[in-house]
């Protein structure tokens, strides 16, 4: 079992990628379904807890958006955790995309050193 630092070290780009996709999916698909259903739909007991009186509207829809996405936070951790290696082994079979890796490795190479000499 491979820990997140070790992952992001092996697999950095691909595995942070993958994340913030999933997470921008979950996003627009629970805000999408919260608008065409008018927000009528059934919260589970622990978030309509947490949420109180929402307010209406669209700062409503955001803020159960945000909720239900951070309730599944540890599903969309666990689908990174085990997709990211078959992702990152099926894309590094192209050049442009090991390039690519390259050179976003090396420009955060040089701006951590930066960093570090800042501090």
């Amino acid at each position: 079992e491979m820990s997140i630092g070790q992952m992001l070290k092996n697999y950095g780009v691909f595995a942070l990628l993958f994340h913030f996709t999933v997470w921008i999916a979950s996003i627009t698909t629970v805000f999408t379904v919260l608008s065409l259903t008018g927000g009528d739909i059934p919260l589970p007991a622990f978030l309509a807890d947490k949420l109180g009186d929402v307010p209406t509207g669209a700062l409503g829809k955001a803020a159960v958006t945000i909720a239900v996405v951070e309730a599944v936070g540890p599903a969309r951790l666990a689908l990174t955790v085990a997709a990211t290696p078959s992702v990152s082994k099926r894309l590094r079979q192209y050049e442009w995309v090991n390039s690519a890796e390259q050179t976003v490795n090396l420009k955060w190479e040089e701006l951590s050193s930066k960093l570090r000499l800042g501090n």
